[in-house]
């Protein structure tokens, strides 16, 4: 009898859970818009999906997920192993096969999921309105299209953030066991993928613990949600903690919560990053977005802020808690990170936030109606999803940028070694170039020659020199770095093949006469 009570109980909570996306008959104009924005979100994450990959997706893939699961899970010598992002690329590489879209399949596929998820928070923190014109700026911000088809966590933490406010307004509203037990599952698969969800894990935890203070909940249930809410959190760090332990006991401990990209600073140096972060976030959420709009975005955003009552039945703006959790933390542990990345997963609450702004200032116009609404707002996402779609389809911004690092010729590089280098040659090539090259080489099953490593010794006669220009990068600070200029004869040095974002330079070993080499001959004939 108690195991039949308790199985109804759990399939009235999936009920329940399920029930807060019934479909008004108000409400199909919104959701058909939805489906367009979906499927222009995916025809611009498309045009990039089989870009050349970038350093650290190449990083991911040579050095963790192409060896196994197994290296996955124990393999935490750089934070760059995303495990849980790494897992589902193991996993789709051994059932699909080595290729840069099928590398890059779970974050589209996050990346998609992203656009209707925004729909739904936004509707379920403001309105409809407010969901369809957010997911209109999600479907086609080049930043998160980029992060789409980018082999990395970040779009995953973006989804997760997005279900866990879902789940934090149902739990607000109707706390029951199954919607904890999400909560706590992705919260832990979030934290599991990079540990920088803590950022948003944390705001949501503190968004809920100051709703129930003010009153979100009802006083017969609020000493009950808060041990709740206290014992989630218990359960999230128990689950990391196993999630984790295989890395822990072979990696160490410290390569997870001490390495040197999370090592913390003094406050100048927290002040200086913040200063710089902020300046960053302004440029990367903005890209490709008309410059009036970008103002406007950023006047919805704080009209909903301010006006946070007035627009919400919460007491409190989880924005506001968000942003207010993610600044206190970073200054409080002095570890301000340096990249925008990975703040990543607030660019869809701003756009939800501006949306539900602009909304509210439309909604003060003289000449508006629900019915006019209903038609000017959805029409609006299209087209704003459209003139950003374009605008980056011009600017081809997500192809050039050098987030993460980027070697745009490494496949073509790849193909001209593969004739020109011989037996007893090296190349030598470093940050972002080397990764990427490595990628390629070993896709194109090209052995011949061998990649320099710091701190190697083989022997060779003549290097090749990967300089990526655009990275500023010279002959002299690329053998500097790979610590091999005390070895070569840099008077030997010549300029053999130029790519559009690299140089290769022939040198050889000090000691070693140089001759004329099929390499060099290339200098007549760049297109070779």
């Amino acid at each position: 009898m108690e195991s039949r009570r308790l199985f109804s109980r759990f399939i009235g909570d999936i009920q329940a859970l399920t029930s807060i996306h019934q479909v008004a008959k108000e409400e199909r104009i919104y959701l058909i818009f939805l489906g367009m924005l979906v499927l222009l979100g995916a025809f611009l994450r498309l045009m990039f999906i089989s870009q050349p990959m970038r350093y650290d997706e190449a990083f991911t893939y040579t050095v963790f997920a192409s060896r196994g699961l197994r290296e996955v899970l124990t393999n935490y010598q750089l934070p760059n192993n995303h495990i849980f992002h790494s897992i589902l690329v193991a996993l789709t590489t051994n059932l699909l096969g080595n290729q840069p879209w099928i590398i890059r399949l779970p974050t589209f596929l996050a990346g998609m999921l992203t656009i209707p998820s925004t729909y739904f928070v936004a509707r379920s923190y403001f309105n409809q309105e407010a969901g369809v014109l957010s997911a209109g700026l999600v479907a086609g911000s080049s930043l998160l299209i980029e992060y789409s088809t980018n082999a990395r966590g970040y779009q995953l933490i973006c989804l997760f953030t997005l279900l866990l406010l879902l789940l934090a307004r149902r739990i607000l509203s109707e706390p029951k066991p199954l919607t904890w037990g999400l909560f706590i599952g992705i919260s832990a698969l979030g934290l599991f993928t990079v540990p920088t969800m803590l950022y948003p894990y944390g705001g949501v935890v503190v968004w809920l613990l100051v709703s129930v203070i003010l009153g979100d909940v009802s006083p017969e249930i609020r000493k009950k949600f808060l041990v709740a809410l206290l014992l989630s959190v218990a359960a999230v760090f128990f689950l990391v903690f196993m999630l984790y332990l295989p890395a822990i006991i072979y990696s160490g401990l410290d390569r997870l919560v001490n390495n040197q990209f999370v090592q913390p600073g003094s406050w100048a140096e927290s002040l200086r990053l913040l200063g710089s972060l902020l300046i960053s976030l302004w440029d990367h959420w903005n890209r490709d977005i008309p410059q009036p709009l970008a103002w406007l975005l950023l006047i919805g955003c704080v009209l909903a802020l301010l006006f946070h009552r007035r627009l919400s039945k919460d007491k409190v703006s989880l924005l506001g808690v968000m942003l207010l959790w993610c600044l206190v933390f970073a200054l409080l542990s002095n570890r301000v990170p340096p990249w925008s990345r990975v703040f990543l997963f607030l660019l869809p609450l701003y756009f939800i936030w501006a949306s539900a702004g602009l909304v509210y200032l439309l909604g003060k116009l003289p000449l508006n109606s629900p019915r006019l609404v209903s038609k000017i707002i959805p029409t609006a996402a299209l087209f704003i999803a459209f003139l950003i779609g374009y605008n980056l389809s011009q600017s081809r911004s997500v192809y050039y940028s050098e987030q993460t690092g980027a070697l745009q010729d490494a496949e073509y590089i790849a193909v001209w070694l593969d004739n020109h280098a011989h037996q007893g040659d090296a190349i030598a090539s470093y940050v972002p170039s080397d990764a990427p090259l490595q990628y390629y080489l070993d896709k194109n099953h090209i052995t011949i020659p061998h990649i320099y490593r710091r701190g190697q010794d083989f022997s060779f006669r003549r290097a090749f020199v990967i300089v990526s220009r655009n990275n500023g990068q010279s002959l002299e600070y690329v053998l500097d770095k790979v610590e091999l200029k005390n070895k070569l004869d840099l008077s030997t040095s010549r300029l053999v093949k130029s790519f559009p974002s690299a140089d290769i330079f022939e040198v050889y070993r000090a000691g070693v006469s140089s001759v004329v080499s099929p390499a060099s001959l290339d200098e007549a004939n760049p297109d070779d």
